[in-house]
């Protein structure tokens, strides 16, 4: 590999690729310069120099944009995150309606973040089998559930009812 970018080099040097090119875009760089009125060299200067600095702000300004758009998903990733830690311990409070913030938390982090939807469905599908009692009365066919929940049927406690709706609600 590195044989082939010698070589490569080489035959550039060899045919003065990188002074073509110099001449093609630097207007002083070509011949018969010197010939020319002083006013129309001016110009061409002038004319060059704007374009090489413009090109700057323009290379600048690329790499400012992508710094940013970096910037904002990183940031963006830490707030969801935040967001994600909060809902969670608010999910293991012993007052319900602390309980039913950390749920209502979950679902906006799932309309907010899509790409987060799967793990908040895990822990809120875990929140809704640990709150809800488990009895076999009615249960299905070789004791399987007859519903999403692990009892087949929806729980009983209110911040698990809750929970179990916005589990099984379908994405916006």
């Amino acid at each position: 590999m590195a044989l082939i970018g010698v070589a490569a080099v080489a035959c550039l040097v060899w045919w003065d690729v990188p002074g073509a090119v110099w001449r093609a875009l630097v207007p002083m760089a070509r011949p018969g310069w010197d010939q020319l009125p002083a006013e129309a060299r001016a110009t061409a200067e002038a004319s060059f120099r704007l374009a090489v600095i413009q090109a700057s702000v323009a290379a600048g300004a690329s790499v400012a944009l992508v710094y940013t758009a970096r910037n904002f998903q990183l940031t963006r990733r830490g707030q969801v995150t935040d967001r994600f830690t909060k809902a969670l311990e608010r999910l293991g409070s012993p007052m319900e309606y602390v309980r039913i913030g950390g749920v209502l938390a979950l679902e906006q982090i799932v309309q907010d973040a899509r790409d987060q939807a799967p793990h908040a469905a895990q822990i809120l599908n875990a929140f809704v089998r640990d709150r809800t009692p488990a009895t076999t009365e009615h249960q299905g066919q070789r004791g399987k559930p007859r519903s999403g929940s692990p009892t087949g049927r929806p729980p009983t406690h209110p911040t698990a009812q809750h929970g179990h709706r916005t589990a099984h609600q379908p994405a916006l």
